[in-house]
């Protein structure tokens, strides 16, 4: 079976949308997100636990993602932690060995 590398990359988005933000959403959208990309449950195992609709899943998904996407674009927080820790990347190449490690605990911080 191929892997739809579109799919994946739309999951791992959503993904780590959620975990920035996700306490932005409602609790029920909180819930469907937590099920389907922490637990990793399908639709239908989704709607089972929560007691509604694979189409309800599926809305609420759509609809929480799409607030999660408008959220960063204002807030752009994910994408300064990227320029963030690709910079700090880069500082630790070049700085003396005595601050390489401050860099790399700076790094282990923000990559969690």
């Amino acid at each position: 079976m191929a892997i739809d590398l579109r799919q994946l990359a739309t999951h791992t988005e959503a993904a780590c949308l959620f975990d920035s933000y996700g306490k932005l959403l409602t609790e029920r959208q909180q819930a469907i997100f937590h099920l389907s990309f922490d637990e990793d449950f399908t639709l239908a195992e989704v709607a089972e636990t929560l007691g509604i609709s694979r189409q309800a899943v599926h809305e609420n998904l759509r609809k929480g993602y799409e607030r999660l996407e408008e959220i960063d674009r204002k807030l752009e927080l994910i994408s300064r932690n990227k320029l963030l820790v690709q910079k700090l990347r880069e500082a630790r190449e070049a700085a003396p060995e005595e601050n390489k490690r401050i860099i790399s605990e700076l790094l282990t911080m923000l990559e969690a």
